[in-house]
């Protein structure tokens, strides 16, 4: 019995020894932080990035964290703050992001303006109430999508730290897709190919194997622009699973390939496939995508004039609530019925439905413009006076403010002769 009671002592002691050895390796990091140089601060990240490795579980990982985040910031490092405090703020209580989020809105400046966007919408987004694994798998999922300039790296770590903590999380093939996805639009292609190939090697039963062979052939066809081989693949998908939600955007990415190929009426061929399957989904987005596509083919390439125009009114319905998107295809629409059918009364049409949807948009313009210059063409002169008046009233600072009013001036003139 005594012998026992000395053996349990003994590892009671060494358990604690070993406990306590994180703990003040971290003590010894904070202290050194306090009057580190340059150099020694990278060396310091250096040092925390191997204990966060070993030591995430513990409490005090949070602390590490932090001054991991702290450091890189002091060193200029942003992106690479960024993602530390991101994950501090998806891994650790609401008590202890708060202080956090602050110091991620100092980092807006920090960004291109094309990115700024893009980084606003990623630090506002809300941790979900959910356990670890899950809440450490969003902020991945909204990282890698964000793809801030210089994140990419420290999110590769983040990724292999994840795996390593988390051996037995239940969507890890679906992670080993996104893992893909950020080699892929980091320009590391074959990184990319090898983690949509694991997908399907790895997790024989994954319900992902569609999705992983699909982009699998658009790493051929986008970045490595092999287009053969991204055909096979495209093929293999819709052969080997007819049923999958991966079929309509394999039918769109055939189509690219082809209109890439100069092969016009297979593109078309498969664009009609995909744009009725988005339909059957009520799938807008990539719907609106296909059919921008499909119009340019028809437009540009095989000069179906009535075809284009017809794609492009379908596409006019489904983006009416875009004003960008909207006035610029209805423009597109009043050339096409102008200039190539010469068809003035749709033209006109165009421009009024722009007018009639959008009449305070500073882009509908050129409608106003345009739908004065058809009236005076037809010798309605009056109203074609009428648009521009509203023109130079509603937009005086518009491109086409001092064009509207040169012929505003013409026109009064014409007008006032003819009584």
């Amino acid at each position: 019995m005594k012998k026992y009671l000395v053996l349990t002592s003994f590892l009671s002691f060494t358990l604690c020894v070993y406990a306590q050895k994180p703990i003040d390796e971290l003590s010894f990091y904070q202290k050194q932080a306090q009057e580190a140089t340059r150099q020694t601060q990278q060396a310091l990240v250096d040092n925390l990035e191997l204990w966060l490795d070993l030591n995430a579980t513990l409490p005090e990982a949070s602390k590490a964290l932090i001054l991991k985040g702290n450091l890189e910031k002091n060193l200029r490092a942003y992106p690479e703050s960024i993602i530390t405090l991101l994950r501090y703020k998806y891994e650790f209580s609401n008590e202890q992001r708060t202080n956090v989020q602050s110091v991620l809105q100092d980092f807006e400046k920090d960004f291109p303006k094309n990115e700024q966007a893009i980084y606003k919408d990623l630090i506002k987004q809300r941790v979900p109430q959910a356990d670890l694994p899950k809440r450490l798998d969003t902020f991945l999922n909204l990282a890698t999508k964000a793809n801030l300039k210089g994140t990419y790296q420290p999110l590769v770590k983040e990724y292999n730290s994840f795996f390593k903590r988390f051996k037995d999380y239940g969507e890890l093939d679906r992670m080993e897709l996104m893992f893909g996805d950020l080699h892929r639009s980091n320009k590391n292609p074959y990184a990319a190919l090898m983690q949509y190939q694991k997908v399907w090697e790895v997790y024989p039963d994954t319900k992902y194997k569609a999705a992983a062979l699909r982009m699998h052939g658009d790493v051929y066809a986008g970045s490595l622009k092999d287009y053969e081989k991204a055909k096979a693949i495209y093929e293999k998908v819709l052969n080997d699973f007819p049923n999958s939600v991966e079929k309509p955007t394999t039918y769109y990415h055939l189509a690219l390939i082809e209109g890439e190929q100069k092969e016009y009426n297979e593109a078309l061929s498969h664009l009609n496939f995909a744009t009725k399957l988005y339909q059957e989904e009520d799938n807008k987005e990539d719907l609106i995508n296909a059919l921008f596509f499909k119009a340019e083919i028809q437009e540009k390439k095989i000069k179906d004039y009535t075809g284009a125009a017809e794609t492009l009114k379908e596409l006019s319905s489904l983006v009416k609530n875009n004003e960008q998107q909207y006035i610029q295809t209805e423009l597109r629409l009043a050339d096409l019925c102008e200039n190539k059918l010469k068809d003035i009364s749709l033209a006109r049409k165009a421009y009024e439905d722009i007018i009639k949807t959008y009449p305070n948009s500073k882009q509908a313009d050129k409608a106003v413009f345009e739908i004065a210059n058809l009236a005076k063409e037809d010798g309605e002169y009056q109203m074609a006076a009428s648009y521009l008046e509203k023109l130079i009233v509603n937009n005086p600072d518009s491109d086409y403010a001092g064009k509207a009013q040169r012929q505003l001036n013409s026109l009064n003139k014409k007008i006032a002769k003819d009584k």
